[in-house]
């Protein structure tokens, strides 16, 4: 897996090899939108820090990627305790 950085704007994952875990910062910690796009052929799981969660979820799970689709999901933090999905690409 791979944890998010505070300096992370885009990430992306090629989750061919497995299922990925990508771990976010804490929320309140965050102060940028942040996109994660699946490049890979299974899917990605992003958890949240601690007990922060994503739209009320504890885990969000990104669908694997057909070309030319490749999933993806814009997020902003509320800079408390959660995760804001603002946009997503199935």
């Amino acid at each position: 897996g791979y944890t998010v950085l505070d300096t992370d704007r885009l990430v992306t994952v090629d989750s061919s090899g497995g299922a990925t875990t990508i771990n976010l910062l804490a929320a309140g910690d965050a102060t940028q939108p942040l996109t994660i796009k699946n490049l890979g052929t299974n899917t990605v799981t992003v958890t949240p820090d601690g007990t922060d969660r994503i739209d009320g979820l504890t885990s969000f799970v990104i669908a694997a990627a057909s070309s030319p689709t490749f999933p993806s999901i814009m997020m902003a933090s509320d800079g408390v305790s959660s995760w804001w999905i603002l946009a997503s690409h199935p």
